[in-house]
């Protein structure tokens, strides 16, 4: 940190956030597995699902925080208060679908969580509750955020984790690469202006093509009465 000799204002290169009460060290080559892990605001959808988990996963929460720092916009936010609150899991992961998940990215998601997960009938249900009237809003078409910045999120929350951008390829994408302060102050200034509601909408159901996946013979497809966050 350094203060600009112009007008004494503080410039920040380089910062670290950490959880002390909330973390764990894995070693090379392993994941958590059953494990949900972090807050619901953040977390990410294999998370949500208790599967395998690793680095990233922390690369999707990253890009979930920063959307929120540089748009003000908390992206999977539902209120204790709104009558959805009850199943808000359910309402979350739905928002995960509509702005983070492509049709090969959602494919990979079901792959990682696997068959045998209760998440993977959840998930393809709420993929098929997409419509023309209810339509997908991915992030990657939100017109008056800043390309870069929407390049790099998509990168970092693409829904299949094996797909995702490592953290160092995230920290050499070129949105983070605008090194004068002056040009990230610009962004900054320009992305937080951006209203995010204000974005295209896809036309059609959840892809341009036929559901990818059936609910499985004997299934009906609906979601057990289950209360919170939890959603198992």
């Amino acid at each position: 940190m350094k203060r600009r000799p112009a007008d004494n204002s503080i410039i920040i290169r380089s910062v670290q956030l950490s959880d002390l009460e909330d973390m764990i060290l894995l070693a090379p080559r392993t994941m958590l597995d059953g494990f949900i892990c972090g807050n619901r605001l953040w977390r990410s959808p294999e998370s949500w699902a208790r599967a395998l988990q690793d680095i990233a996963s922390d690369v999707y929460s990253f890009g979930v925080v920063a959307v929120y720092v540089m748009l003000q916009h908390m992206s999977f936010y539902v209120s204790d208060e709104d009558p959805v609150a009850d199943d808000a899991w359910r309402h979350i992961l739905r928002r995960h679908i509509s702005y983070f998940g492509d049709e090969h990215g959602f494919r990979g998601l079901l792959k990682h969580i696997g068959e045998e997960n209760v998440f993977f009938e959840r998930l393809i249900a709420l993929a098929a509750d997409f419509d023309l009237e209810r339509p997908r809003e991915p992030f990657a078409h939100w017109l008056l955020v800043d390309p870069e910045f929407r390049d790099l999120i998509t990168k970092m929350m693409n829904l299949n984790p094996a797909k995702r951008i490592s953290a160092r390829e995230a920290l050499e994408h070129p949105w983070f690469r605008q090194s004068e302060p002056e040009e990230l102050e610009l962004a900054f200034n320009s992305i937080s202006r951006a209203m995010c509601h204000q974005h295209l909408h896809t036309s059609g159901g959840f892809w341009t093509s036929e559901r990818p996946y059936k609910v499985h013979s004997g299934s009906t497809g609906s979601f057990p009465e289950e209360k919170g966050e939890e959603g198992a």
